[in-house]
């Protein structure tokens, strides 16, 4: 934690002085999935979430970002009822807090390709219902990360641009509370 508002506060000392332009992002993702268990073909979990995830910083040069994101977000697994197991669900729910600084390369007219670089610190949340009874504790994880972003960002006006992620590299570490 330490680790975290130590880089805050360097990047909020950093651009205090500078002309930086403010960097605002919001990222959303819906999610709908349906597999198939390798225990018994009538097993199919269907797994529906969504998050939010905002970030905010300052853009110091053309090739250089800092600021800080976050985000939450909630997923359901539903393993339906069989003639042989009952209706589980196990209810999902993920928050952060994230510092980062971003690389911009590549810059042409509309396309540019960027890194986010980040540190993550959250907690995630997993509940299970059978038959809907809560039926254990809640687990509770502190999650704390380093992360590796490749992205493609378009340039649809002066005050407007579209990324996506291209994948994450990173190295996590979870503890229980």
């Amino acid at each position: 934690m330490k680790s975290l508002l130590i880089f805050v506060m360097v990047a909020v000392v950093a651009t205090a002085e500078m002309k930086a332009q403010p960097l605002f992002s919001l990222g959303l993702n819906l999610n709908w999935s349906q597999t198939e268990s390798s225990d018994h073909p009538a097993i199919r979990p269907v797994t529906v979430g969504g998050g939010l995830f905002p970030r905010v910083g300052y853009q110091i040069t053309d090739l250089i970002a800092v600021g800080v994101g976050g985000g939450e977000s909630m997923s359901n697994t539903t393993y339906p009822e069989t003639d042989f197991t009952d209706l589980i669900v196990y209810k999902r729910n993920i928050w952060f807090v994230s510092p980062f600084i971003r690389f911009y390369f590549s810059d042409s007219n509309k396309f540019r390709f960027m890194v986010d670089c980040s540190m993550r610190y959250g907690e995630s949340k997993t509940a299970k219902f059978v038959n809907d009874n809560h039926t254990e504790a809640d687990k509770i994880n502190k999650n704390i990360g380093y992360y590796l972003e490749p992205a493609l960002s378009y340039e649809v006006n002066d005050h407007l641009a579209v990324e996506m992620s291209i994948c994450n590299l990173r190295y996590t570490s979870t503890t229980d509370n």
